[in-house]
């Protein structure tokens, strides 16, 4: 490890000067943030240059900063009758120009009238969010220590979010299930986009979102706005920026995580039609194929493609053809052909192990008027999932144990209008529906031969229409109100969701808000078709009506701009869970909020569960500025569940704490700083996931785990602690920049335990441990 540092800082050190001074354009389009109509004649500036630096947006909005030196810039932008908006530290960097989409506030005082109040760093893009809403940009996802440019691991830095498993990007919002979590790209849903999800888990190990086709995004941790449908806890809705319309530009990379090559360019300039290009390949498996065997049989094999085609058009608006995908599969070391040294549950097991998924579509912009515009996606999107464990018997034969094939698929078409009455009142009319269908398969050996425990075929649909209005009372006061209805065939399910939320800036510099809200989403497919044998041809179905599980937020915020570029944040929250599939059997604790589907259930179940998470967040953030940032995060809660034996219980995610403190600092260096040294580090200290005790006794005679019902998640796994330190070096020369990084996750080795498990073979429980210290080298060259 020592040794790749050494590597590191010597390239560092070593790097040439340049005297010439290199510059880059910045250039973008002025929006009303509203109507998203352009504003022609707004001032752009340079903030700090001398002479000052600006320019004047054209009849488009559009505006061309051009021999902008490379290094940290600030821009402020002005509109008469809009409020000034002033965007800090822009990177801008030697080989890509930079393009800011911004929008301008109308502003509803008089001309004369000079009011100044709490501005909100990170405010949410979508316009109709108000509280527990937060946009990121793709920097931050590159810069947060640990973050290793997924979206979904820096998602867990900040406050309200918890995560315990080292291998995953999983995403655990105030005590809720990672699968209550809704996946938005483009406006649409989609699936988990990672490699190596499973089914009825919304993790896996590698994101499929490449950073480098990302634009600034947006994430919710609860009531958020009316157009959000199919989620309860939270939501990540996510991005594709445009390729460059104006010259061609290339990224290729190489590290742990993949190599990868990036293109964009125009298709033609006369149009501002443009091409956007990402495809990624497992290095590991590189690697393996040229000889260099870093992890033998065990080795992870994926890739990934993502592109967005953006085609710009003078009456019929704007059409954009996008999509992402990528296939996995990995495999477990041979079993061993020799009983004797049999001394775990797996030395004699051998499993292959494969998932997949994809989402595309084409997204249609238009403006209706001047105060209106209209937006429709239709997409298709699909994720798989397939599991085969294999053992060796006495006689060294290999024997399948355990199969399971998951495929699904979905189209949706979802539209919306957005209709901006005047400066104090917007509205946002729109719909979605989407018809889902399912191939499910999962058998099990008992008795010496393979049965099945769901085996169905079939599709569904589900459908969601809503209302939102933004409602700006004055300056200082913003309400935000809507009420949207869903409906899904599977139980005939139907839900009536009211929004409500309202942000009040009392003094300059201090707001608070409130928000409430009625949320729902339906199960996993795989929860309504569990099969029960009636003979030995025919199944029955008890799943199959369950109601769509709700849950009403409350939200109460007090946020203090303490100093420029410094805010504290608080926000106190309750949820109240209902219609929660639990299992019919009283003598069974199984709820579908308290953990994770395991490839399928065995239990009957129905909709008479109730669940409750409490808890307050605060939240210390200085933004980037003056070359550092940190982030001080505290977050305390409570997460339950009631049972079919109308007894109380810990979710398997109730860890009760979690605190983050993160931050970092650029060197500029080099003659004409052409060069930035950026370190950061981040530490983790959170209560441990919930556990329940395993019965030996029975599990030693059914020759499967089973847990003691009456004692779900009474025991608690060690409090979890690590510490993670990032470097990067990126280098400027005239259109080409290299940039270097060093991500060791776990610096110290820390060995967090993940979770219990009987061992068959040495009758106890033992511990299966998270990742020790991971080194995460990456090499970028844009050009």
């Amino acid at each position: 490890m020592m040794r790749y540092v050494f590597y590191f800082f010597t390239l560092v050190l070593s790097t040439n000067c340049y005297s010439q001074e290199i510059t880059q354009t910045i250039k973008g389009k002025i929006l009303d943030s509203e109507s998203l109509q352009p504003l022609p004649g707004a001032t752009i500036v340079i903030l700090g240059t001398e002479p000052l630096k600006g320019c004047t947006s054209n009849s488009e909005g559009m505006f061309y900063l051009e021999n902008v030196p490379v290094g940290r810039q600030t821009i402020r932008v002005n509109f008469i009758g809009y409020e000034p908006v002033t965007i800090p530290d822009i990177m801008v960097g030697s080989a890509k120009e930079v393009y800011l989409e911004i929008k301008l506030t109308e502003s509803i005082t008089s001309l004369n009238e000079v009011k100044v109040v709490a501005s909100k760093k990170n405010k949410a893009l979508n316009e109709m969010a108000t509280l527990s809403s937060k946009s990121f940009s793709v920097e931050e996802t590159k810069r947060y220590a640990a973050s290793i440019s997924d979206p979904g691991r820096m998602a867990q830095s900040y406050a309200g979010v918890t995560s315990s498993d080292d291998a995953t990007n999983q995403i655990i919002i105030r005590g809720n299930s990672p699968n209550g979590l809704l996946w938005r790209l483009e406006g649409v849903e989609i699936p988990a986009p990672s490699h190596f999800a499973e089914e009825g888990y919304a993790a896996g190990f590698v994101s499929i979102l490449n950073a480098n086709m990302l634009s600034t995004s947006d994430f919710y941790t609860g009531a958020f706005p009316a157009e959000f449908n199919n989620a309860y806890s939270g939501v990540f809705d996510i991005r594709l920026r445009n390729g460059n319309s104006d010259r061609n530009e290339n990224a290729f990379q190489f590290g742990a995580l993949g190599t990868d090559l990036t293109t964009e360019g125009p298709f033609n300039k006369n149009s501002k039609s443009s091409y956007l290009i990402n495809y990624r390949y497992s290095t590991l498996s590189i690697l393996k194929k040229i000889g260099v065997d870093v992890m033998g049989d065990e080795t992870p094999h994926y890739q990934d493609l993502s592109f967005k085609l953006n085609f710009p058009t003078k009456k019929a608006g704007t059409f954009s053809i996008w999509g992402i995908g990528g296939n996995s599969n990995t495999e477990s070391a041979d079993a061993i052909a020799d009983s004797t040294l049999w001394n775990s549950w797996d030395s004699n097991k051998k499993d292959y192990f494969k998932t997949g998924m994809g989402a595309g579509g084409v997204t249609h912009f238009s403006h209706i008027g001047k105060e209106s515009y209209i937006k429709s996606v239709l997409s298709v999107s699909g994720n798989y999932s397939q599991d085969n464990v294999f053992e060796l018997n006495n006689d060294y034969i290999l024997h399948k144990i355990y199969e399971d094939r998951f495929n699904n698929y979905a189209l949706r078409f979802s539209s919306f209008v957005n209709r901006k009455f005047n400066s104090k009142l917007t509205s946002r009319f729109g719909f979605n529906y989407s018809y889902i269908g399912f191939n499910m398969m999962a058998n099990e050996r008992k008795s010496g031969k393979l049965e099945s425990n769901i085996n169905k075929k079939g599709n569904s649909w589900y459908y969601y229409v809503f209302n939102q209005n933004k409602y700006r009372l004055s300056k200082s006061i913003t309400a935000n109100f809507g009420l949207a209805y869903s409906y899904m065939n599977l139980g005939n399910s139907h839900s009536l969701e009211p929004k409500f939320a309202i942000e009040w800036s009392f003094t300059p510099k201090q707001s608070i808000g409130f928000a409430s809200g009625i949320y729902s989403r339906h199960e996993e497919l795989i929860a309504y078709f569990m099969s029960i044998p009636v003979n030995e041809t025919e199944y029955s179905y008890p799943n199959k009506n369950l109601k769509l599980k709700k849950t009403a937020h409350f939200v109460l915020s007090y946020n203090n701009a303490i100093a420029n570029n410094l805010m504290f944040k608080s926000e106190v929250y309750y949820q109240h869970l209902y219609n929660v599939p639990i299992a019919v059997n009283p003598n069974s604790t199984f709820s579908t909020i308290s953990q994770k589907w395991d490839g399928w259930n065995s239990d009957s179940l129905k909709s008479s569960g109730i669940g409750r998470n409490y808890g307050i967040e605060l939240t210390l953030e200085k933004s980037f500025s003056n070359s550092y940032y940190f982030m001080i995060t505290a977050s305390l809660f409570n997460s339950k569940f009631r049972a079919a034996d109308m007894k109380w219980y810990n979710t398997q995610y109730n860890s009760n704490y979690a605190f983050n403190i993160l931050g970092g600092k650029e060197f500029y260096m080099g003659s004409k700083n052409n060069k930035i040294l950026g370190l950061n580090a981040k530490a983790v200290y959170a209560g441990g996931q919930r556990y329940t005790p395993i019965d030996k006794v029975a599990t030693k005679e059914q020759e499967r785990t089973i847990v003691v019902q009456k004692e779900r998640f009474t025991k608690q796994l060690p409090h979890y602690f690590r510490i993670d330190v990032s470097a990067s070096f990126r280098i400027n020369r005239k259109n080409t920049a290299h940039i270097f990084s060093l991500d060791i996750q776990n610096a110290t080795n820390r060995k967090n335990i993940q979770r219990n498990y009987y061992d068959f073979y040495n009758d106890e429980i033992r511990h299966i441990y998270n990742l020790g210290m991971v080194p995460v080298f990456n090499y970028k060259i844009e050009f």
